[in-house]
């Protein structure tokens, strides 16, 4: 129960601060073991299952724009919004091919180390965009396209998909909250699938489900309380201030592994 608490709150804290939700599921029970605590390591299926908490927080922040994509028959909006989703979400399928890989790095926290200073990057080349202004009913197929590139990276730990969406969104115009927008809404099917896809994966008897459930229900509340703080900073401060802390934690992890 301890381990699902552990995972949960830091699922609900990482996975929409732009800080690597994947990584800190590798990097902090790691660093707590070595502190002393018995906190285990999920797997790639158990970190997946936790994901389903988040996407509850995300669509339940997001529900007006969900209520939109509803009426696609009759709104021209819609039906761009549901463009964009669809170009954005195909290069999710490249995670299929690189799945062994991803679960190899889930052992390899030094690897998830180095991969997190890929996020201080982006961030730090979020401050450079930080004054764009372009709204998502502006963004044509090539921006969506090059935003669902740049989250397929985030199949590598380490890497946080709300840095690189957001920093990508922003390179193509989009303004800091409007980018933020879009890297969540797609982060709904993306989200979902790797979801419902570790539910079949799991083994989920009597004893494993309560705190499975636990750590989806604690991810979920913690993740809607992240949401509204990032919206914040973002709009008082934007994203380069978590460039420090990821920096930090990267140089952190690689000495100690």
């Amino acid at each position: 129960m301890v381990n699902a608490l552990v995972w949960g709150i830091v699922q609900g804290l990482t996975e929409f601060l732009p800080v690597s939700s994947s990584g800190h599921l590798v990097l902090a029970p790691a660093l707590l073991s070595e502190m002393g605590w018995r906190i285990s390591t999920p797997s790639l299926a158990e970190s997946a299952f936790l994901h389903l908490g988040t996407l509850g927080a995300v669509v339940f922040y997001y529900r007006q724009d969900l209520r939109l994509l509803l009426r696609f028959r009759t709104c021209r909006q819609s039906r761009h919004l549901w463009g964009l989703l669809a170009v954005g979400t195909a290069p999710a399928a490249l995670g299929l091919l690189v799945e062994d890989w991803v679960e190899a790095a889930q052992d390899n926290p030094a690897a998830v180390s180095g991969a997190l200073l890929l996020t201080t990057a982006a961030l730090l080349w979020s401050h450079w965009l930080a004054r764009r202004e372009g709204r998502l009913e502006e963004a044509g197929w090539r921006d969506g396209l090059w935003v669902g590139l740049a989250q397929a990276l985030a199949f590598v730990p380490g890497v946080s998909r709300s840095a690189v969406t957001i920093t990508t969104g922003m390179s193509r115009g989009l303004s800091p909250r409007q980018a933020t927008r879009y890297s969540f809404l797609l982060a709904v099917p993306a989200i979902a699938a790797a979801g419902l896809r570790s539910v079949t994966r799991m083994d989920l008897t009597p004893d494993t489900l309560g705190p499975a459930l636990v750590g989806l229900l604690v991810a979920a509340v913690v993740g809607y309380l992240s949401i509204i703080g990032l919206l914040s900073v973002i709009r008082r401060v934007g994203l380069a201030p978590f460039a420090a802390y990821t920096a930090a934690l990267a140089v952190v992890g690689l000495y100690v592994f």
